[in-house]
C-alpha cells in the first residue's frame, strides 16, 4: 500500500521482515504505525519506495505474495530474496503446525527424582496411575 509520497506500508510480518533482509530501507520516522480499530490493533511498517538494488518496494512486495518462483526470478538483482521468502514463510508453517497439530507436553516429577513426559490434558490422577507403572 502506498503511503505518504515516498513510503510503502505493509501490515504482513513476514512481507515486512523480507524487505528488510533484502535491503529495503525502513522509513526513519515512524517506521511502524500502530493503528487500533474496533479494538484490534494492526501494525503497518513503512518502507522507502525505491527498493533495493534498482528494483522498486512494490515490485519486491508482489513478487513476495506471489511466491517463490517470483522471487527467484529476481535473484540477479537481489540474491537473498528467495532465501529471505522461504525462510519465513516455513517459520509460519511451523509455528501453525506446532500451534494446531501437536500436543502440550508437561513435565511431570516423579518420586525419586526422575522426570515423566505426559499431555496435559491428562487428569492429575492418570498422571499418578502413569507414574506408577513407569517405576
Amino acid at each position: 500500500m502506498q503511503g505518504p509520497v515516498g513510503h510503502y506500508a505493509t501490515t504482513d510480518t513476514k512481507v515486512a521482515a523480507t524487505l528488510a533482509t533484502v535491503g529495503v530501507r525502513i522509513r526513519q520516522q515512524d517506521p511502524i504505525s500502530r493503528v487500533v480499530q474496533k479494538g484490534r490493533e494492526t501494525w503497518h511498517y513503512w518502507f522507502e519506495l525505491d527498493g533495493a538494488n534498482g528494483v522498486p518496494t512494490a515490485k519486491i512486495v508482489q513478487a513476495i505474495i506471489e511466491g517463490q518462483e517470483a522471487c527467484e526470478s529476481l535473484r540477479s538483482k537481489l540474491p537473498d530474496l528467495p532465501g529471505a521468502r522461504a525462510s519465513l514463510f516455513n517459520r509460519e508453517n511451523l509455528l501453525d503446525l506446532g500451534h494446531n497439530k501437536c500436543r502440550r507436553l508437561v513435565m511431570v516429577n516423579l518420586p525419586g527424582g526422575g522426570i515423566m513426559l505426559a499431555d496435559e490434558k491428562l487428569s492429575p490422577e492418570t498422571k499418578r496411575q502413569v507414574a506408577q507403572m513407569v517405576l
